[in-house]
């Protein structure tokens, strides 16, 4: 049978005991406590982070849709342009295309022979005083330009005063060459080019701006006209 002695020491042990074990639930309640914390805390820079690498991808991903829209306005852009400036030179093409049909008509007309009869007296004008040179010019013309040489002779030295010699070169304008003529010295040093074809450049360089105009208006970006 126990004595008080031993009640009281048990009853120190089951105090003891208790306390321990209550010190415990509170540690454990404690720990518990700052692990949800401390849990909530590393979700939440967690969701922060994520929020902020969804966002950021977000407006990556604006950028690039607003990027690709200015890349394909600018290309579809180009391609519009691209095809009005091809309209813009078929249609300037077909007018050279039909002064060049005009002038090969013209080459068949009576009118002709007074044509090659003045481009040849600008030619000697241009060369220099007292020349003498070799005509070249198409073989369908050679005739023509052949019976006008004595005419040619005493124009120019009725205007100059001054006495050229002329004759037909044995070479022959290129198949391209619609009309016109060439005039080269005697000695090689002084050439004149006078063809129809030459002429046609010529005029179309400097007409091409007025032609444009004419067609589709004033361009406001060109900053000075041809």
């Amino acid at each position: 049978m126990l004595n008080w002695r031993d009640c009281t020491f048990e009853n120190q042990v089951h105090k003891m005991v208790g306390f321990i074990e209550q010190e415990g639930k509170e540690r454990s309640a404690e720990i518990l406590s700052r692990a949800e914390e401390e849990y909530n805390l590393l979700v939440g820079r967690l969701v922060q982070i994520s929020r902020l690498n969804i966002m950021r991808e977000y407006e990556q991903m604006d950028k690039q849709i607003a990027k690709s829209k200015i890349i394909e306005m600018s290309s579809m852009y180009s391609k519009a342009r691209t095809a009005i400036l091809w309209v813009r030179y078929e249609h300037v093409r077909r007018i050279v295309q039909e002064a060049k049909r005009q002038l090969v008509l013209r080459t068949e007309t009576p009118q002709y022979r007074n044509i090659l009869f003045q481009m040849i007296l600008q030619s000697l004008f241009r060369m220099g005083v007292g020349c003498n040179v070799f005509i070249i010019v198409t073989e369908k013309d050679e005739a023509i330009v052949r019976g006008c040489l004595d005419d040619i002779e005493e124009e120019y030295h009725t205007q100059t005063g001054a006495r050229c010699k002329l004759a037909i070169s044995k070479n022959s304008l290129h198949k391209k060459e619609i009309g016109g003529v060439e005039l080269i010295t005697f000695d090689a040093r002084i050439r004149a080019r006078n063809t129809l074809r030459a002429r046609l450049v010529q005029v179309t360089e400097r007409m091409i701006p007025l032609i444009r105009y004419g067609l589709y208006g004033f361009n406001p970006h060109r900053k000075s006209v041809d």
